[in-house]
């Protein structure tokens, strides 16, 4: 399955709460972004970093400017896609460092199904950036694109979408990095 799956991480965020580029941000001496590549090289044939600056190129991923820049996640997710080769695209924000194989091979379990998004929830929230994306949703993100619509959450209510909801040990992987307060939860909590 490896063979058809493109692994896409967005970077390109302007990290307004944290204050810093999350992407760089060290946990455990290695920066955030490298988790994300940890986790989808052993589930992807190619991982594309969707960011507008040529630093991410140390990663030796492949960097794509955003195709419509200053869109937010959804700009973001519509280039992954649109760049991608293949029909199944596993999407990450590079700012959930716990994030493992086990949850985005749950993801996949569910990729023969005729959703376009599988994504995982807690009880708290939905995490559209922790799923896995169909190509065939590329026409309608550049829609909402189009229109002004930007809020990823109501984007993805507008396509074919599973929500897999999580339970407490695994709903703990889902902590995603946006402010110091949120990076010494990690910190503390590893």
């Amino acid at each position: 399955m490896k063979e058809g799956i493109t692994g896409i991480v967005l970077a390109g965020g302007k990290s307004k709460r944290m204050g810093a580029d999350k992407a760089f941000l060290k946990y455990q001496q290695q920066p955030l972004l490298s988790y994300a590549i940890k986790t989808l090289e052993p589930l992807t044939r190619e991982i594309l970093i969707v960011a507008n600056n040529k630093k991410y190129e140390v990663f030796g991923k492949n960097c794509v400017p955003d195709l419509l820049p200053n869109m937010g996640p959804v700009g973001g997710i519509y280039t992954g896609l649109s760049t991608s080769k293949t029909e199944l695209n596993l999407v990450l924000g590079c700012d959930t460092p716990l994030v493992n194989q086990s949850l985005l091979s749950l993801l996949l379990k569910h990729a023969a199904e005729p959703y376009q998004v599988v994504q995982v929830a807690t009880l708290e929230k939905r995490m559209p950036l922790i799923a896995l994306y169909k190509k065939n949703c590329v026409p309608i993100l550049k829609n909402c694109l189009e229109r002004g619509e930007f809020r990823l959450q109501k984007v993805v209510s507008q396509l074919h979408t599973k929500t897999l909801l999580l339970a407490p040990p695994m709903a703990r992987l889902t902590l995603n990095i946006n402010c110091p307060e949120d990076m010494e939860r990690l910190e503390k909590n590893s």
